[in-house]
């Protein structure tokens, strides 16, 4: 009974993935019709925000000469909101530590690698874009909210803490919690303190499509392997390379929490990018960061 109600479950796995790219996306305005913004709003909104450019010296913008991303060099505690704005993206690496203490809007992507902090203490942040972790995540105060759209992708080396300590008549809202949307992807694969089961980190199904440079699909088919075996910390990140060859697969993965990530890999071995997040490129620049000589061998593809 069991294996053929997995199959049924597949099956219309499958069916939906399908059907996905003959339905147009959801509006906007209708993936917040079902957001409590009672729970979202800041109150207490401090005065002023930040984003990259008061990072200052706090950043190294390692990559190859085309392209460069900011990598947090030092730990700090911002005051002001801070505003990732779409498009922009940083890197917290091993050692380093992000403090925010007045809120933020992460409309761009975060990665954190494993050793690498951030810490969101007090007031809301509000996630419309990505956030793949696998450092470490802690949520101290305010409440951490994942809007349709958004990715919270917390690796299998990574970890995600929610003090849920109430709620602060100072700043009238809730301290140290999560509030996802139905339509954000939020999957843990690593240690959490948080046991909502929407958050759950176990695959139950997955399609694999196989596609030609240039976007041309080759196959599509219920993969029937081992799903164990897709996540990150048994497949790895790849190398990055300037041009990503003719073909490559993507696995999209339904997880019993609910959420849909898609993984997009090369033939040769490596996860190349989580949801929209280019993984291998971000170990790339960390790789740069650390050793600049490398850059040239990114640049040769």
């Amino acid at each position: 009974y069991m294996n053929t109600l997995k199959k049924r479950i597949a099956s219309a796995f499958m069916a939906a993935v399908l059907a996905a790219a003959a339905v147009p996306p959801v509006s906007a305005a209708a993936d917040f019709e079902n957001v409590d913004f009672l729970g979202t709003v800041v109150f207490g909104q401090p005065n002023g925000t930040s984003g990259l450019k008061n990072l200052g010296s706090s950043l190294t913008y390692a990559g190859t000469s085309d392209f460069k991303t900011p990598v947090l060099n030092k730990s700090r505690t911002l005051k002001r909101t801070f505003c990732l704005k779409e498009g922009e993206t940083l890197i917290i690496p091993k050692g380093k530590t992000l403090k925010l203490t007045a809120g933020a809007n992460i409309d761009g992507t975060i990665y954190i690698e494993q050793g690498g902090k951030l810490i969101l203490d007090r007031f809301s942040v509000n996630l419309t874009g990505s956030i793949v972790c696998d450092g470490t995540i802690s949520v101290t105060g305010g409440t951490l909210t994942c809007f349709g759209g958004s990715m919270l992708f917390i690796g299998e080396t990574g970890s995600f803490n929610v003090a849920d300590t109430g709620y602060s008549e100072e700043y009238r809202e809730f301290n140290g919690r999560i509030s996802a949307d139905a339509t954000a992807d939020t999957v843990c694969l690593g240690k959490t303190n948080y046991p909502d089961p929407t958050f759950s980190g176990e695959p139950v199904a997955a399609v694999k499509t196989s596609v030609q440079s240039g976007g041309a699909e080759l196959s599509t088919e219920l993969y029937t392997g081992n799903l164990s075996e897709l996540m990150p910390g048994k497949v790895g990140y790849s190398e990055y390379y300037m041009w990503s060859g003719d073909y490559y697969d993507t696995y999209t993965v339904l997880f019993d929490g609910g959420s849909c990530v898609k993984f997009t890999g090369r033939r040769d071995g490596g996860w190349e990018s989580i949801g929209t997040v280019s993984v291998s490129w971000f170990t790339a620049v960390l790789d740069i960061y650390r050793n600049p000589e490398n850059a040239a061998k990114y640049g040769e593809y």
